[in-house]
């Protein structure tokens, strides 16, 4: 993940790359290697809220998918901020499109580790039910 530069103070970018390999358990894992990119847009509307735009491909041996997930943020205090975001994820696999919605929690642990907390559920008939996750980020310069 790498933060890109901006000439203007209400507008930030970052890119994403990575693969999953099938390292675990094939009751906790694909058995193939996915490979994704991403690229993520953020807009500051005030001091304490702001709106970001999230764009991924993922491609693997059954399929490719594209995700679109727009998202509203809010920060609570100076360590601990609140989301709002919506998803849609189009295949070109076996597996049928996705819809979701959810938010999540993003707390600063120190100026350069994050927690991030997020929950999400399904809207489609065939949509995943219910996703949640933790992450922890690090800052390095």
């Amino acid at each position: 993940k790498a933060v890109l530069p901006s000439d203007h103070d209400t507008f930030s970018w970052a890119v994403l790359a990575g693969a999953s390999l099938p390292t675990g358990s094939r009751h906790f894992t694909q058995d193939h290697t996915q490979l994704f990119a991403g690229i993520t847009t953020a807009f500051a509307l005030s001091d304490t809220q702001g709106v970001a735009l999230y764009y991924n491909v993922s491609h693997d041996s059954d399929a490719s998918s594209f995700t679109f997930s727009p998202s509203w943020s809010y920060q609570v205090s100076e360590r601990l901020g609140a989301y709002v975001e919506a998803g849609y994820t189009a295949s070109s696999g076996p597996d049928d499109d996705d819809y979701v919605a959810g938010g999540g929690l993003v707390y600063m642990l120190t100026p350069r580790i994050q927690a991030d907390l997020y929950g999400l559920r399904g809207l489609g008939s065939r949509s995943t039910d219910l996703q949640a996750g933790l992450g922890i980020s690090v800052f390095f310069d």
